[in-house]
């Protein structure tokens, strides 16, 4: 019984160790293998972590659209605030709070966007309390209805822009309406790697 209960509790305390130690972890190894000449640049780079030192913005442009805060549009008829973020078989949106740029050792910048997620449902349903899609797929979304407050951040490059039109019918529901990028880029497959450990990192320094 005791041995259970040992085993218990170790697998519930596991993501707390893992917040708190992963970083130091991550930036000794690091270290190690950097020493060695065993460790990319940029990976490297992001252990040491980032500059206590923020910068904020209000407009950044980013996969060949310009995305603005929610707070510069207050005084605007444009809008450039909406954003989809993809997910495994589903799509995640947002409007865009704050646009943050983190400087890490060596030259690396991180672009982040603080975000406000709208109520959408998993991969398994088209519909919920805050969002339906019809049979041609338009896509509606209660704009007052959020989740997800405790995870905010998304890395910028993740950011596809979309426009929120307001449902004639529907008090605060808008329809998606997805908006195409100046230019494409093609991002290299080492960078997925890149993303990973920087979203990861920034999750334990939060």
């Amino acid at each position: 019984a005791y041995g259970g209960i040992e085993k218990k509790t170790n697998r519930g305390n596991i993501d707390k160790r893992h917040k708190e130690q992963f970083v130091s972890w991550f930036e000794r190894k690091m270290n190690i293998l950097h020493a060695d000449g065993k460790t990319d640049q940029d990976i490297y780079s992001l252990s040491r972590g980032p500059d206590h030192r923020v910068r904020v913005a209000n407009r950044s442009s980013i996969n060949g659209s310009l995305f603005h805060t929610t707070n510069v549009e207050k005084n605007l008829t444009t809008q450039n605030n909406g954003v989809v973020v993809q997910g495994e078989g589903m799509d995640w949106y947002e409007v865009t709070k704050k646009i943050i740029a983190l400087d890490f050792p060596i030259d690396k910048e991180v672009l982040l966007f603080e975000c406000d997620w709208f109520d959408v449902p998993g991969a398994t349903t088209n519909k919920s309390r805050g969002y339906s899609k019809d049979q041609y797929g338009i896509i509606d979304i209660d704009t007052t209805r959020f989740r997800f407050k405790d995870e905010p951040y998304i890395l910028a490059s993740q950011a596809q822009q979309v426009c929120y039109v307001k449902c004639a019918k529907k008090n605060n529901w808008c329809s998606v309406l997805r908006m195409k990028p100046w230019n494409l880029f093609a991002m290299p497959e080492g960078k997925t790697v890149i993303i990973m450990l920087t979203m990861l990192m920034l999750t334990h320094l939060s």
